[in-house]
């Protein structure tokens, strides 16, 4: 990952699969890889898994997969040590990052299970959860 930015760093990745394939549906690739610094909570295929089966609806619209993936990203390179506290998204909203028992987690619910990726313009920490709207 370290020599790609980071949507295609991501759409290359198989434990990436479905991020990458709602950032190519929603073209959001060009958008993000140009992009000059960002951090980005990356769900695996799992975590889409069980979001589509609770809520199979939240990539229906054509703007829902564009906020999905904002809710996911925040401007700026956060280290693993810069990360806990309350950090706006492009979507808007903001997410909080708290460590628990040694484990960092995202808005209480999603589980960072590899920390701080490095790509060419951004930190990718791999969630085992698809993170809300807020």
């Amino acid at each position: 990952m370290a020599t790609k930015p980071v949507a295609s760093a991501i759409t290359e990745d198989e434990d990436l699969f479905a991020f990458g394939s709602i950032l190519r549906r929603f073209d959001l690739i060009t958008q993000l890889d140009e992009a000059p610094a960002l951090t980005v909570f990356a769900p695996t295929n799992a975590a889409f898994t069980r979001m589509l089966s609770e809520r199979s609806y939240a990539l229906a619209e054509p703007t829902g997969g564009v906020r999905l993936v904002e809710r996911h990203v925040l401007v700026g390179r956060l280290s693993p040590a810069e990360l806990p506290g309350t950090h706006p998204t492009l979507a808007g909203a903001a997410v909080s990052v708290a460590s628990q028992h040694g484990d960092l987690v995202v808005d209480g619910t999603a589980r960072v299970i590899c920390s701080g990726v490095t790509t060419t313009n951004a930190v990718v920490y791999v969630i085992d959860a698809v993170l809300d709207e807020g």
